[in-house]
């Protein structure tokens, strides 16, 4: 087992990652959905030539598969992670309306659900769990940041989705 071995399932995720930012940051990428299915394609393709480069080694050719074989799996691990951890965001809503469906099951009216799930209750969600860390404080009715700490982990978000993204803002 040689070095190509051992990283070749982080390049291919970087080809993933790759693709997926050039896709995202093109107005004709088809979408999040596309741009991730391609970016898996992609550092499959990647894995693949980069195993076939390893299978020129030494070893004999069950060693070699079983390589294959595991590196294919990190890789999959990897991309299956990343996947959920950029739609997080996305899958929190679908649950929580999921739940709240399922807890009715004689439905919901559409005024009901948007009552369950108005901007005056999230912001109150938000400001309380601000408010219990002590990032904001509250102070003759008004909200006023505490420490420069959020407005830190702000700057860094932004900075990611422009080099990242090439905008300040993303859209789910």
């Amino acid at each position: 087992m040689d070095l190509l071995d051992l990283t070749a399932p982080l390049f291919a995720f970087a080809a993933n990652l790759a693709l997926q930012l050039a896709l995202r940051r093109s107005r004709n990428a088809g979408g999040r959905a596309a741009a991730e299915a391609r970016g898996f394609v992609a550092g499959l393709l990647a894995l693949t030539a980069l195993s076939a480069l390893g299978w020129g080694g030494a070893a004999g050719a069950v060693v070699a598969l079983g390589v294959v074989v595991a590196n294919g799996l990190i890789y999959v691990g990897l991309a299956y992670g990343f996947f959920h951890f950029v739609n997080l965001a996305v899958t929190a809503r679908r649950v929580r309306l999921v739940r709240e469906l399922r807890s009715h099951p004689d439905g919901l009216t559409l005024q009901q659900l948007l009552e369950r799930y108005s901007a005056a209750d999230m912001i109150e969600l938000r400001l309380g769990r601000l408010l219990a860390t002590g990032q904001i404080a509250e102070r003759a009715g008004r909200y006023h940041l505490q420490g420069r700490s959020i407005t830190t982990i702000s700057r860094i978000m932004i900075g990611l989705k422009l080099l990242l993204l090439g905008r300040r803002t993303v859209d789910l």
